[in-house]
Parts: C-alpha cells; sequence; structure tokens
C-alpha cells in the first residue's frame, strides 16, 4: 500500500557557527560560489537553518562545512556548525 502523508514540522534551531564562517571575506566567498546572502552573516544563519529542514542528514552543509549536536560526547573539532534542535512540533496527516 502507498499512501501520500503531508508532514508540517515546526521547530528551533540554536546554531553556533564559527567565526570563520561568518567574515566578510567568507560570505563573499561563499556568494561567489553558492547564492547572494545580502552579504550578511544572518543570511548564511537563515541558510544553514533551512538545510535542517531540507535534509535529512544534517551533518554536512554544503558551503559552510561539517556540523554536530552541540552536546555531542565525541566533538569533530573540523565541525564549523554547532547545533541543538528546540521546540520540535510535527504534525502529520495522511492524504487521499
Amino acid at each position: 500500500m502507498k499512501k501520500t502523508v503531508e508532514v508540517t514540522m515546526t521547530f528551533e534551531v540554536e546554531l553556533d557557527i564559527a567565526d570563520e564562517h561568518l567574515t566578510p571575506e567568507s560570505i563573499a566567498e561563499f556568494e561567489s560560489f553558492m547564492f547572494d546572502v545580502g552579504g550578511s552573516q544572518d543570511g548564511i544563519f537563515k541558510y544553514v537553518a533551512s538545510q535542517f529542514a531540507d535534509q535529512s542528514d544534517p551533518r554536512f552543509v554544503e558551503g559552510v562545512g561539517k556540523a554536530e549536536w552541540e552536546k555531542t560526547c565525541d566533538p569533530d573539532a573540523e565541525a564549523a556548525i554547532k547545533y541543538q534542535v528546540r521546540n520540535l512540533e510535527v504534525d502529520a496527516e495522511v492524504m487521499e
């Protein structure tokens, strides 16, 4: 049996992005091969946060680097992003 299920998720993602990825030079480099984020740090934060909704495995964000859960017991020194998901709400509805 095959059915389509509409899933709506609302959550907050607390992000800690390494400072070297938030300099004007790094943002300009990001924009040169990814897309325009208005030259702002907030643009990078919005992009990274959106990737948690767009992919099932948030261990890598294209254009920024490795990501890991903030409270991991085995931290990766190369992780550019530390994250924590908060206030997760999920609603699912089976469509006909």
